[in-house]
């Protein structure tokens, strides 16, 4: 929720961008992603494994995070891009560990259970990470657009003891 909530702002603010130019590095995600989720994640979980990519996917959204936290330059961006779609091979194959680990009769309740932290995380990302962001620039002491970013990536970093424990 991260990207969807900050890139117009984060883009206008570091870059300059404008409607258009946000709209197309979008809609360039979002051509990153099909490809990640239609080809590479089902390549990397039949070679590597599900918990080998999970990994990597996880890696993937750290260093897209905090990429994106620090760059400065429109080419940072398009070299971290590919990253930030990497990372969106996580979410799938987090729901397939969670929903394996349980019996026939609770799939339903596991499913409902994510979905409802994926609302959870609809509605909470835009109120927290606009509120960091706004913090971080304007008038602030400390001038940070990208601490979102890095808030996300911490926040990556805090799961992996979970993601560790799937092995």
């Amino acid at each position: 929720m991260v990207y969807v909530t900050l890139w117009a702002f984060w883009g206008r603010e570091m870059f300059g961008w404008d409607g258009f130019v946000i709209g197309l590095t979008l809609s360039g995600y979002g051509v990153l992603i099909a490809v990640v989720q239609a080809g590479i994640l089902p390549q990397l979980t039949r070679r590597l494994g599900d918990y080998k990519t999970l990994i990597l996917g996880v890696v993937a959204a750290i260093i897209g995070f905090t990429g994106f936290g620090f760059s400065t330059a429109v080419w940072a961006v398009a070299v971290i891009l590919p990253f930030a779609a990497l990372s969106d091979m996580a979410p799938p194959l987090l729901t397939a560990f969670a929903a394996n680990r349980v019996g026939e009769d609770l799939q339903g309740l596991v499913q409902g259970v994510i979905a409802s932290l994926s609302s959870i995380a609809a509605v909470a990302a835009p109120l927290v990470m606009t509120g960091v962001f706004q913090r971080f620039v304007g008038d602030a002491a400390v001038y940070f657009p990208g601490a979102p970013f890095l808030l996300a990536a911490a926040m990556i970093v805090m799961i992996l003891p979970l993601v560790w424990r799937m092995r």
